[in-house]
Protein backbone atom coordinates (compact mmCIF):
# COMPACT_ATOMS: atom_id res chain seq x y z
CA UNK A 1 0.00 0.00 0.00
CA UNK A 2 3.08 2.19 0.79
CA UNK A 3 4.30 1.93 -2.23
CA UNK A 4 1.35 2.27 -4.55
CA UNK A 5 0.61 5.63 -2.54
CA UNK A 6 4.46 6.62 -2.53
CA UNK A 7 4.11 5.52 -7.02
CA UNK A 8 1.26 8.10 -7.23
CA UNK A 9 3.79 11.09 -6.71
CA UNK A 10 5.09 10.48 -9.88
CA UNK A 11 1.33 11.11 -12.10
CA UNK A 12 1.12 13.80 -13.94
CA UNK A 13 -0.88 16.66 -13.12
CA UNK A 14 -3.85 15.39 -15.70
CA UNK A 15 -3.70 12.14 -13.88
CA UNK A 16 -4.54 13.62 -10.21
CA UNK A 17 -7.15 15.77 -11.29
CA UNK A 18 -8.67 13.06 -13.40
CA UNK A 19 -12.16 12.04 -11.42
CA UNK A 20 -11.55 8.22 -10.98
CA UNK A 21 -14.90 6.13 -9.11
CA UNK A 22 -13.86 3.28 -7.38
CA UNK A 23 -16.51 1.19 -5.37
CA UNK A 24 -16.12 -2.07 -3.15
CA UNK A 25 -19.34 -3.70 -2.53
CA UNK A 26 -20.18 -5.80 0.70
CA UNK A 27 -23.07 -7.67 2.36
CA UNK A 28 -23.70 -6.31 5.39
CA UNK A 29 -22.26 -9.68 6.73
CA UNK A 30 -19.11 -9.57 5.04
CA UNK A 31 -18.16 -6.38 6.22
CA UNK A 32 -16.35 -7.86 9.75
CA UNK A 33 -14.28 -9.98 7.87
CA UNK A 34 -13.59 -7.45 5.25
CA UNK A 35 -11.83 -5.16 8.15
CA UNK A 36 -9.69 -8.26 8.78
CA UNK A 37 -8.37 -8.15 6.00
CA UNK A 38 -5.61 -5.85 4.01
CA UNK A 39 -7.22 -3.18 2.04
CA UNK A 40 -7.73 -4.11 -1.85
CA UNK A 41 -4.88 -1.80 -3.57
CA UNK A 42 -6.77 -1.34 -6.63
CA UNK A 43 -9.18 1.10 -4.16
CA UNK A 44 -6.12 3.51 -3.87
CA UNK A 45 -6.12 6.18 -6.71
CA UNK A 46 -4.00 9.33 -6.64
CA UNK A 47 -6.58 10.86 -4.48
CA UNK A 48 -6.14 8.57 -1.65
CA UNK A 49 -3.24 11.00 0.00
CA UNK A 50 -5.98 12.93 0.46
CA UNK A 51 -6.58 11.31 3.84
CA UNK A 52 -3.23 12.21 4.92
CA UNK A 53 -3.99 16.05 4.43
CA UNK A 54 -7.22 16.17 5.48
CA UNK A 55 -6.82 14.49 9.02
CA UNK A 56 -2.79 16.38 9.18
CA UNK A 57 -0.88 13.50 8.75
CA UNK A 58 2.64 12.82 8.43
CA UNK A 59 3.45 10.35 5.14
CA UNK A 60 7.04 9.93 5.89
CA UNK A 61 6.31 6.53 7.67
CA UNK A 62 5.55 5.19 4.17
CA UNK A 63 9.41 5.34 3.71
CA UNK A 64 10.11 3.29 6.37
CA UNK A 65 10.71 -0.61 6.74
CA UNK A 66 7.28 -2.18 7.97
CA UNK A 67 9.19 -4.12 10.41
CA UNK A 68 10.14 -0.66 12.35
CA UNK A 69 6.19 0.76 11.63
CA UNK A 70 5.31 -0.18 15.65
CA UNK A 71 8.01 2.17 17.09
CA UNK A 72 7.12 5.09 14.86
CA UNK A 73 5.25 7.82 15.99
CA UNK A 74 3.72 9.25 12.83
CA UNK A 75 3.07 5.62 11.89
CA UNK A 76 0.65 5.25 15.15
CA UNK A 77 -1.00 8.58 15.18
CA UNK A 78 -2.16 7.68 11.77
CA UNK A 79 -3.12 4.24 12.57
CA UNK A 80 -5.13 5.42 16.15
CA UNK A 81 -6.93 7.97 13.65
Amino acid sequence: MAQQLLENDELQEDELTTEIQKKYVLKIGDVSQFLKQDLPLELLTPKSKNLFQRFQLSMEFLHQNPENLPNIDSYIEAKNI
